[in-house]
């Protein structure tokens, strides 16, 4: 079996077009002028364990086959009891090992996050937190007070806090260098860059800093309080919160797998750094404990780790980007699919996909975990055919028209670009990548586009548009003077509309320009300059001293001066180094996008240091340019050229100051 490092490609993009292109989420109850219509139909019968049966191992193994996913595992829980608990596949390749649902153990990514919010209900049951209060007074931390309001529990569990979204430091391929949450909280909690409790922009340091106030308020670790507080009590006896698994747990951990052309191939590890947000480590039989402790009012065979009405208040929706679209409960995601109301969590690390989801209503959950990339996609195809098939409903119509169309029109047409793009590292650029472009191309009719995906929807009332295609709803809404896009697919983010200098058209062509003034300078001035020397030819040269400049001159014109040519030659140098930067970029992003991103590339410093040597270069070009402007035989023209070759590559090195990519 080949093993090699490498990370699965997830650009954003991808995700971003399927929410919002070709999404399937239900449509939210509510009237509207322009009705639609959705009628429910007989489905199989959820209740019936033989009919939920055969749909996974039917629909299931099908779906791991498509999208080359080796082995997962699924739980299935009803009215108290695990009604389905399967291994498929195996948990590795090579010695053939099956996928045991009792002790293989598979990384869950981000359904941690749910784990740490049942943590904190846990203490603000026990009245040890507020919801509402400032964190700040539960944790010994300088949060910048640069908003009047403070930020809350409640807002940190719903993706609100306003802090800027940091890939950087996510992840890391070497233990030894996987922090404390202490550590994590004290000295990498992101800039505040948002008012908290009004835009959802998915936040993993805030889960951190959740985290720490779990470790602070019990006087434990955080992976000693969920051991003790969730795991113990539920009987989950082979789960762990912890970044770097303890030696019992990782003998049973199921190995993770890629596909690199057309061959699958052995990961190495990588750990999540915080733990709150993406560090939980399960089996499908442990998950079917904490999926009975969801649906049962936090009891487990008479075990309780919460009272019923903190689970309601876990389950319970918290915040809304729009009245008109779900949103998010307390850590859950919010999902209106064929009329159900759904909570769910999904989570990926570079390997590993896991997913959980809850219908209250009907008492019933499933996980699903995966050791390979590809179980992102099975968990979604699952997903849907099993709301499909379980909770069917007709095709929507959607007819009528909303008054007023134009006028709402002018408002919201433009570019989007999603709120977890970081201000402040270098992923900053991401955002001139994946923007949506919104159009009105009727009555009531807008366009939806990205990456060549288009989608069309339909007022179904002011600001609230439905997909043509599909049932996906998506609002409009403002806030302090900005437009953002809310879609029922992705709760945990808001799309900002961006203004004219924001535009990635405008920042491409000021960059574009920029390095085609500075090439004139690296290819012109050799090319001009073997020009002379072959004018020249062998004319016979006299000497003439200029002051500070020696000047060789032949009948085929004046040379020019050693100080001019070093000018140029630094400039020129400096053209290279943001030339080699960029270059270094798009290899980095082509062929290892997941380190890039969340900065453990081994070329990222190297590369971003360029930069810095592109300047120092510069200032040299420009000092020495200066003190030749008097030199013989530099033209005018060639003077004003040089000029506009050190302004172009300034320009350039600050663009890539201000979206972060210097000594990253």
């Amino acid at each position: 079996m080949k093993k090699h490092h490498t990370f699965h490609v997830r650009l954003a993009s991808l995700a971003l077009a399927v929410l919002l292109l070709v999404a399937t989420v239900a449509p939210a109850a509510g009237a509207s002028q322009a009705e639609s219509a959705v009628s429910s139909i007989t489905g199989s019968d959820v209740t019936d364990p033989a009919a939920v049966e055969a749909f996974f191992d039917r629909e299931l193994p099908a779906s791991m086959a498509r999208n080359d996913v080796p082995g997962g595992v699924l739980t299935v829980v009803h009215d108290g009891e695990v009604v389905l608990l399967r291994g498929y596949g195996h948990a590795d390749v090579e010695t053939a090992t099956p996928v045991n649902p009792h002790t293989t153990v598979f990384h869950t990514g981000s359904v941690a996050k749910v784990v740490t919010t049942t943590g904190v209900m846990q203490l603000a049951e026990a009245g040890e937190v507020d919801l509402d209060t400032d964190v700040s007074e539960y944790v010994d931390v300088d949060i910048p007070d640069t908003y009047d309001d403070p930020i809350t529990l409640r807002q940190l569990a719903t993706h609100t806090s306003g802090f800027d979204y940091v890939n950087d430091g996510v992840l890391a391929t070497d233990p030894a260098a996987v922090p404390t949450v202490e550590t994590v909280v004290k000295t990498e909690l992101p800039a505040r860059v948002r008012e908290p409790g009004v835009v959802s922009t998915y936040d993993n340091h805030g889960w951190a800093l959740m985290g720490y106030v779990l470790e602070r308020q019990s006087g434990r670790a955080y992976a000693t309080y969920t051991r003790e507080e969730l795991f113990e009590p539920l009987g989950m006896t082979h789960s762990s919160s912890v970044g770097v698994l303890p030696a019992d747990l990782q003998a049973d951990l199921a190995t993770g797998y890629h596909v690199e052309g057309g061959e699958l191939v052995v990961a190495d590890p990588v750990y999540v750094r915080l733990a709150p947000a993406g560090s939980f480590a399960t089996t499908g039989a442990d998950m079917g404990q904490f999926l009975r402790a969801n649906l049962e009012g936090g009891c487990v065979d008479g075990r309780c780790i919460l009272d019923s009405g903190s689970v309601d208040e876990l389950h319970a929706t918290q915040f809304r980007g729009s009245s008109d679209v779900p949103g998010m409960a307390f850590g859950y995601e919010e999902y209106d699919r064929n009329g159900q109301r759904v909570l769910g969590k999904g989570g990926d690390d570079s390997v590993f996909s896991a997913d959980m989801w809850l219908l209250p209503d009907h008492e019933f959950g499933v996980f699903m975990a995966f050791n390979a990339p590809g179980g992102a996609t099975v968990r979604n195809e699952v997903y849907a055919a099993f709301m499909d098939e379980f909770f069917p409903v007709e095709d929507a119509s959607l007819t009528g028209i909303v008054p007023g169309f134009d006028d709402r029109a002018a408002e919201i047409v433009g570019e989007y670009r999603l709120s977890r793009v970081s201000e402040t590292d270098h992923t900053k650029f991401m955002g001139l990548i994946e923007v949506i472009s919104v159009q009105a191309v009727g009555e009531g009719v807008l366009s939806l586009s990205i990456g060549g995906q288009i989608a069309e929807y339909v007022e179904v009332e002011p600001y609230v548009f439905e997909a043509r295609e599909g049932a996906n709803r998506i609002a409009f809404v403002s806030h302090d003077g900005e437009t953002y896009l809310v879609t029922s697919g992705f709760p945990a983010d808001h799309l900002r509309k961006v203004g004219p200098t924001e535009r990635p058209l405008v920042h491409f062509a000021v960059l574009g320009v920029s390095l085609l003034v500075a090439l004139s300078g690296l290819v012109g001035w050799p090319v001009s300059a073997l020009y002379r020397r072959v004018r020249r030819g062998r004319r016979p040269k006299h000497i003439e001293h200029d002051r500070d400049t020696t000047v060789v001159r032949s009948d085929g014109g004046r040379r020019l001066s050693a100080t001019v040519t070093s000018a140029r030659f630094f400039a020129g140098t400096a053209t290279l180094a943001v030339l080699g930067t960029f270059a270094g970029l798009v290899y980095m992003f082509a062929t290892d996008s997941i380190a890039f991103g969340v900065g453990i590339h081994p070329l990222l410093g190297p590369v971003t240091a360029l930069p810095v040597v592109a300047g120092l270069l510069l200032i040299g070009a420009a000092v020495t340019g200066f003190s030749a402007r008097s030199a013989p035989g530099w033209s005018r023209l060639g003077k004003v050229h040089f000029a506009l070759v050190v302004v172009a590559v300034g320009i350039v090195l600050v663009w890539l100051v201000a979206y972060n990519l210097v000594v990253v």
